[in-house]
Order: C-alpha cells, then structure tokens, then sequence
C-alpha cells in the first residue's frame, strides 16, 4: 500500500487506539475520487504503534503493528471475554500430535462448539489437558466437543479456523481482551 495515497487507521471504541491497544484497522482511499472509501472498515484487527517511534529501517512511514486477525474470527466468551481466532491458533500448535484440524464454531454468547479431527497419536487423556489449558483463557464459556472425520476448506484452499455467526461490531465491544499465548 502507498502511503501517500492512503490514510490507514487502528480504531478502538471509534477513536484512535492507543500504542499497543488492539483496534480494528480502517483505510481512507485518498486518490478513489468515483467510489470514496472514508475509513473503510476491512475486517482486521492490529495492534497499534507509536507514531512517533522511528521504524528500525529508518524510513518514515506509518506503520501496523502485530496483525491478530479478523473481526469475525471474534470469539464472544463468557463475562463479556473477547477473544481473538488467533488464540486457538497458538495454543492448539502445540498439540499437533493430538489434534489433525480444528474449528470453533460459535452461535451463541457464551458458548462454542469445538470441532475436532484426531490426530495419529490422538490421547484422551491429553485431549483433557488440552481442554483444561483452553478452559483457562474462556473462562465458563460452554465448550461442545464433537469429533469430525474432516474439516472442509473454504475456497481459499484453507480451514477456517473461527466460524461466528453472531453479528460482532467490534467498535462496541467492552468486554475485557484475551490475550493468546505468545510463541
């Protein structure tokens, strides 16, 4: 993207996220004069920097900071929890060997259904563990666990790891952040 001819924004509650606050990305096309796009919401979520910190680089352009996915990989928790697709993501890399595939799929506040295919050395009982680690950062939101043979991919050609179906504007959620475990 060139700089000059686009404003890229990180908003939190509408307003300009603070340096390493996770807001929703927005884009102003300066140069799109048929069809303007005014702070265009794209779907993504990113944490923000401080402008005033000079790129390690040297060049003087703004800047995003980590990318922690899209809007609609959202999960909605128990209390009000927020949390990011990416989560699963971290978490579930280590349990390769017992996970194949996974996909949480959510329908209600509150409440996720875990679809999961074994992987070769599948264990009950660290499939337990897995969930007790997972339980840790949901809180009392409701896991359903159900085993699939597969994990269809989305046109793409990838799985998609959140399916929400709950309509998340995330410039009025309030609930606290989850944050994933770092790699």
């Amino acid at each position: 993207m060139v700089a000059e001819s686009y404003v890229v924004e990180v908003l939190k509650d509408g307003a300009p996220a603070r340096p390493g606050e996770l807001g929703e990305v927005v884009v102003t096309d300066l140069n799109n004069l048929c069809m303007p796009f005014i702070r265009y919401r794209i779907g993504d979520l990113a944490v923000a920097i401080d402008p005033a910190l000079p790129c390690p680089c040297g060049r003087g352009l703004p800047r995003l900071g980590r990318i922690e996915g899209r809007v609609q990989s959202l999960v909605l928790g128990s209390g009000g929890r927020v949390v990011p697709g990416s989560l699963f993501l971290h978490l579930f890399k280590d349990y390769d060997y017992v996970i194949r595939h996974f996909q949480v799929v959510q329908e209600q506040v509150g409440a996720i259904r875990l679809l999961v295919v074994k992987a070769a050395r599948f264990d009950a009982g660290l499939f337990d563990q897995v969930l007790e680690v997972l339980r840790r950062y949901l809180g009392d939101t409701r896991i359903e666990v159900e085993f699939v043979d597969a994990i269809p991919m989305v046109r793409t050609g990838k799985r998609q790891v959140v399916v929400s179906r709950l309509p998340i504007d995330f410039q009025r959620l309030t609930g606290p952040l989850v944050r994933p475990p770092q790699a």
